[in-house]
């Protein structure tokens, strides 16, 4: 590999040409799309990553761009430095988009009026790549920013996070779960029990006689008592205050319900007026969603990580607490069943 090699990750919201025929131009674009941005800087807010409150997630991915329904990431790659974590941060980077963009207003919305909420397709990949121009904050361009796109591409197709990489983010990634390993599970956080699962399918670039194999992020069968574990810490959290991913996790739910206050129209076309409210809307949403939504094992994990710290966070009303917990007691239920 030479040093023209970049990180890639390209993201892009799956359905949203079904969305805009069936919305207004402006709920589209003040809903929808801006509901999408407030994800991805929640997110981006969180570079860089920590995995504990002791291990920093470092060197971070580098800031994403938005386009309308896309967001794209590309870091140049340093193979003096630690490749292993720069991968280990654009793959936890692309979990925690999918967790703020769940419990974003526009999907909550739907999650209310018992629709399935709309899911992102996330491509990640290494390859070489040149600036466009010679500013600092130039675009890059080249073969492999539309081999990541391809990758997004079959990740709508995906059975699991809808994540996929290439072989050598896969393979640094196993790197970095290696050197993760010695946490305690009371150090860990959910995406230190997944893997990068190869697929039995391959993707057909265009014009090209190469075809990328490609690999979806999924948790690994083979720490699943581990993850229960750390599911059962964060489930007793703030009782028993053992796990640093509850701590995380408020601090998660801090950067969604600081966003919201700065847009305070996404949460009024949801008919609330204030933070304390959207918790509450949250908890009411989750608690009567259809049961199929359970089947799916990623997005029950989402929500129930995400139910722990909106529970955790001091804008929850106590006075609802308990209605609160019987709802994570079910979304804790439903992952154990699912996990084992």
């Amino acid at each position: 590999m030479k040093n023209n090699d970049y990180l890639i990750l390209f993201g892009d919201l799956i359905g949203s040409t079904e969305v805009a025929s069936e919305s207004s131009p402006k709920t589209f674009s003040r809903f929808y799309i801006e509901s999408f941005h407030l994800a991805v800087e929640c997110a981006t807010r969180n570079l860089p990553l920590k995995l504990s409150n002791e291990v920093p997630l470092e060197p971070s991915i580098g800031s994403p761009r938005l386009a309308g329904d896309e967001v794209l990431s590309f870091t140049r790659v340093d193979y003096k430095d630690n490749l292993s974590s720069l991968v280990g941060s654009a793959v936890t980077f692309a979990m925690a988009l999918k967790a703020f963009w769940l419990a974003a207003p526009y999907n909550l919305k739907r999650l209310h009026e018992k629709s399935f909420p709309r899911d992102i397709a996330v491509g990640i990949h290494i390859g070489p790549a040149e600036p466009v121009s010679n500013k600092k904050d130039s675009d890059i361009a080249g073969l492999h920013i539309n081999v990541t796109k391809r990758l997004e591409t079959a990740a709508r197709d995906g059975q699991n996070s809808r994540i996929f990489t290439s072989d050598d983010v896969a393979n640094y990634f196993v790197i970095w779960i290696d050197k993760m390993s010695s946490l305690k599970t009371s150090k860990a956080v959910p995406i230190l029990y997944t893997k990068l699962e190869k697929l039995q399918t391959s993707i057909d670039l265009k014009g090209i006689p190469v075809k990328v194999s490609p690999f979806e992020l999924q948790l690994n069968e083979k720490d699943k008592k581990r993850f229960a574990q750390l599911a059962k810490l964060t489930y007793s959290h703030p009782v028993q205050n053992e796990a640093d991913v509850a701590d995380i996790l408020t601090a998660l739910i801090q950067l969604l319900l600081t966003g919201l206050e700065k847009r305070k129209h996404l949460m009024t076309e949801c008919g609330i007026k204030n933070t304390t409210a959207y918790i509450d809307y949250w908890f009411h949403a989750i608690g009567h969603v259809p049961q199929i939504f359970f089947n799916d094992r990623w997005s029950t994990m989402l929500a129930f990580f995400m139910s722990c710290g909106f529970i955790s966070h001091p804008k929850c009303n106590q006075n609802l607490i308990k209605e609160y917990q019987n709802v994570n007691e079910e979304l804790y239920t439903k992952l154990l069943k699912l996990v084992d």
